[in-house]
């Protein structure tokens, strides 16, 4: 866990130093600020919180280190940093994003109109530190390893023995980590609700005069007459589309 804790660290590291800061400076007339913030969202608030675990990890791997006897306390650390940072928002935040960032580059990426952000993209792909990864690998990351934490965190409780003085905490972490997932996820289900709204009020904005003013009288023909409508009368087909 701690290992791979680092390695993910080390992926976040990558995507801000060759994508993110090169697109806030040397490279920012490529994107415009408004397109840069829907692809990467508040991936600088996942990076200092993941340092913050990452540091705890390397203390613990440190003290086991010095002491061949006591064992990492993993669970401990995490505690702590479920205790001491405000996790949930950041992780909600990237979450609820995502869907966004990964359509948004979608977009861009095939859009003539951007061919210098693709050409730039292309370029730092082919960089030998990415190992090919794809900037919509890096992008993903977050939310997949805030997802892998309760299985990892399970299979360390398992491989625990009772008497470890670790042992409790790796269940509080389990348990904590558990329930941030579950929220983060009832968070992203929120948002992705509130912008089918969204979208369906674009699309009522965007019908035409006749077809928007049949849309209001059938409207209030259905408030008048409840459920019993006949089949050949409904809402236009442009304001069902979710």
């Amino acid at each position: 866990i701690v290992r791979t804790e680092l390695d993910f660290g080390r992926s976040i590291k990558l995507l801000l130093k060759h994508f993110v800061t090169p697109l806030r400076t040397t490279h920012q007339q490529v994107l415009k600020k408004k397109l840069r913030a829907k692809i990467f969202s508040n991936i600088d608030d996942i990076a200092a919180v993941n340092e913050k675990l990452a540091q705890l990890l390397r203390v613990e791997q440190a003290r086991a280190g010095a002491d061949g006897e006591e064992r990492r306390r993993i669970g401990q650390a995490f505690v702590w940093w479920l205790d001491q940072y405000a996790v949930e928002a950041p992780y909600a935040a990237y979450a609820s994003n995502h869907p966004i960032a990964h359509e948004t580059l979608k977009a861009l990426l095939k859009d003539a109109k951007y061919g210098s952000f693709a050409a730039f993209v292309k370029e730092v792909e082919k960089k030998p530190a990415l190992k090919h990864e794809p900037l919509s690998s890096f992008l993903i990351m977050p939310i997949q390893r805030l997802c892998k934490y309760p299985l990892l965190l399970k299979n360390l409780l398992d491989a625990t023995p009772p008497t470890d003085g670790d042992y409790q905490k790796l269940a509080v972490a389990l348990d904590r980590i558990d329930a941030l997932v579950s929220e983060v996820n009832e968070q992203k289900a929120t948002f992705d609700s509130h912008a089918k709204v969204l979208e369906l009020h674009e699309r009522v904005l965007n019908l035409d005069r006749f077809k928007l003013g049949r849309f209001l009288l059938e409207a209030v023909f259905h408030e008048a007459v409840g459920e019993h409508i006949g089949d050949g009368v409904g809402v236009p087909k442009e304001a069902q589309r979710p």
